[in-house]
């Protein structure tokens, strides 16, 4: 009787053990499989802290450029709004041609063609400082007509019988910025000429 109860200990110990084992091994091929899954949850996570650290630098070089760009804009916003200050500034001083005339390449100058407006305003300064001052201000590179370019705009005056109107506009022009009105006064004066029979080319109109 006691041989039978140590067999059916010993089969129930057998059981108990082989039960234990199947439960161990299910256990270790449970964490196996949890551990195999961990590991992939865990690459799957650095792959996407690394994409996502990539994107914060991108991102970052991103707002860096676009701070430059705005700067860059800002900066030529600034420059065009001072070139046209400056601009305005040129045309409050000098007329149109005078600042095509400093745009002018030197070599191309002397052909430069200048307008009646600027001819009156250039006459008025060589009236108001004479000579030697409004060839100073040709020597400090003023865009003003050269002294012979006056001269010769003032040789095409045209010059008939009786009164000169344009001697008179000229007059009135270099008047204008006399201090004093006693300076205005004037008088006319008729005087009498020799003159010789000749035939002379008039450079202003090719004609004798």
């Amino acid at each position: 009787m006691m041989q039978k109860d140590c067999e059916k200990s010993i089969i129930e110990v057998n059981i108990l053990t082989q039960v234990t084992q199947c439960h161990l091994q299910v256990d270790i091929d449970t964490m196996k499989e949890l551990k195999r899954k961990l590991d992939k949850a865990n690459k799957k996570l650095k792959t996407a802290n690394t994409i996502i650290g990539k994107n914060e630098k991108i991102n970052r070089i991103l707002r860096q450029r676009v701070r430059q760009l705005k700067n860059v804009t800002n900066n030529k916003l600034h420059r065009k709004q001072k070139f046209h200050l400056t601009l305005d500034l040129l045309h409050q001083v000098f007329h149109k041609d005078q600042i095509e005339y400093l745009k002018t390449k030197s070599e191309g100058r002397h052909l430069y063609k200048w307008s009646n407006e600027t001819i009156e305003k250039a006459l008025r300064l060589k009236h108001a400082c004479g000579n030697n001052g409004y060839t100073e201000l040709l020597c400090q590179y003023i865009s003003l007509p050269a002294t012979r370019t006056l001269r010769r705009r003032l040789e095409c005056i045209t010059f008939e019988d009786g009164i000169c109107d344009e001697v008179f506009d000229l007059l009135r022009k270099k008047i204008s910025n006399f201090p004093d009105e006693r300076y205005t006064d004037c008088m006319i004066c008729v005087d009498k000429m020799s003159l010789t029979p000749d035939e002379q080319i008039n450079p202003c109109t090719n004609h004798g």
